[in-house]
């Protein structure tokens, strides 16, 4: 079941579970980032540290706006019609109160992503109790390949804070 994003978060504690990784560092972009906020909201205890990657905030945005959510899939995406539909009710069951996310938290921009992006980031960096926001020079919407060698001294001294580096695991959209 893909169409909400607790089940998608629901798959990822399975598959964690699965390869026997205990308290993982999450390292989410994009969607990805969107999966790992479930995540880090329904399994608390579960991890150590969540960087959240060029992502948007959990909100009942979605579920009031669905044609400007369209819009956005349509245009700005690009979005096929086969996978739009999808896509427009997985983003409406993302809301929660971000406040359950307590893990320790990296939020990253690309300095020259989409103002829609910054403004998430910074409203994350707001809404969690335990958050801190870095912008990536010279990048756009993927910091990572963008600026890797900045993204990944970044990535580096924030994980180095919670234990080891060799633990992460990395979600791509």
């Amino acid at each position: 079941d893909c169409d909400n994003i607790s089940s998608m978060a629901v798959d990822l504690k399975l598959v964690l579970d699965g390869l026997g990784l205990h308290k993982p560092h999450i390292v989410g972009h994009s969607f990805g980032g969107m999966i790992a906020q479930t995540y880090a909201a329904s399994y608390p205890d579960d991890l150590k540290s969540l960087t959240l990657v060029s992502t948007l905030e959990p909100s009942n945005f979605y579920e009031k706006n669905r044609d400007t959510v369209r819009k956005f899939f349509e245009v700005a995406l690009r979005y096929e019609p086969h996978t739009l539909d999808t896509m427009i009710e997985v983003m409406c069951s993302f809301d929660f109160d971000a406040s359950l996310i307590t893990a320790p938290t990296l939020i990253v921009v690309g300095e020259n992503d989409r103002p829609l992006f910054h403004k998430h980031a910074k409203r994350l960096e707001e809404r969690l109790p335990n958050a801190a926001l870095a912008l990536i020079t010279s990048a756009k919407h993927k910091p990572n390949i963008d600026n890797p060698n900045e993204f990944n001294t970044l990535l580096e001294t924030f994980l180095a804070n919670y234990a080891l580096v060799g633990e992460s695991v990395r979600f791509e959209s």
